[in-house]
């Protein structure tokens, strides 16, 4: 029997003057929280980055075209956000994750670089976004080399601050940790699981996604990055099925099916 293993869904605006994404977005967001939520294991963002994109240009187009000045478009963008990811997010009763970019800051009173996940206004300046997962997690892709002198690079995700970057585990995930969901209950002695939110952070080619795809599934993934990113979903299974729904939304679901092995030993 054929097991639907993630079902993404893209936000995207092929014409940024004309964005009617993140309105799109706003809808199924609606829908879904009126629907049965026991049809999903998790729930993704990915990622915040372009999320708040699409909403400043849905600020900037549709919502406050007569602005004066360009920051009214980025506090109409935060407002959005702060209100998908700080508290609609949090209120899912489903596993939630969250990507999002490094913010590099100068600390000036310390002289200092702060690392921490990027957003837009408040919800970086008063670590708001933050505050709003239990667990917040750093990934890396690190330099490594055995005993022979072999160089290789291995993800990773951080799961404790320390000082250079922000993370924090209410889970006791490991410090640090394989970049997969059953490697982060390595050490939680509880006989249930708490729906965790997950906030992960780092740099463009680091693994997010990846990451992200381990999550139980059915994963519901809100993919708001360019087309081609949401490769590591679709090697989640080995049957695809592409379609539109009737909002206009590009909708790829990915199922895991048995292979038959037929008389002789060939699989099909």
């Amino acid at each position: 029997m054929a097991k639907l293993m993630v079902q993404v869904e893209h936000y995207l605006d092929a014409n940024p003057r004309k964005p009617e994404a993140y309105a799109r977005f706003q809808k199924r967001i609606d829908a879904l929280q009126s629907s049965s939520m026991e049809d999903w294991g998790s729930i993704v963002f990915d990622d915040a980055t372009w999320m708040e994109l699409a909403a400043r240009r849905y600020h900037q187009y549709h919502l406050n075209p007569k602005a004066q000045h360009p920051w009214q478009w980025f506090a109409g963008s935060t407002d959005l956000l702060e209100e998908m990811l700080c508290q609609t997010a949090g209120a899912l009763p489903a596993i939630v994750g969250v990507a999002c970019h490094v913010s590099h800051e100068k600390d000036e009173a310390m002289g200092a670089i702060l690392r921490s996940p990027s957003a837009p206004g408040r919800l970086k300046d008063r670590q708001e976004l933050m505050s709003a997962f239990s667990e917040v997690y750093h990934i890396s892709v690190d330099r490594v080399q055995d005993e022979q002198g072999n160089v290789g690079y291995q993800h990773r995700l951080q799961t404790r601050a320390d000082g250079l970057w922000a993370a924090q585990t209410h889970i006791e995930a490991p410090n640090p940790c394989e970049p997969q969901w059953e490697a982060l209950w390595a050490n939680w002695e509880g006989t249930s699981r708490p729906l965790s939110k997950v906030l992960v952070y780092g740099d463009p080619g680091c693994g997010k996604t990846t990451f992200l795809s381990t999550f139980p599934p059915p994963v519901l993934a809100f993919s708001f990055d360019p087309f081609g990113k949401e490769i590591p979903y679709l090697k989640q299974g080995n049957h695809l099925v592409e379609d539109t729904d009737d909002r206009g939304t590009p909708i790829r679901q990915v199922f895991k099916v048995p292979k038959v092995v037929k008389k002789g030993g060939e699989k099909t």
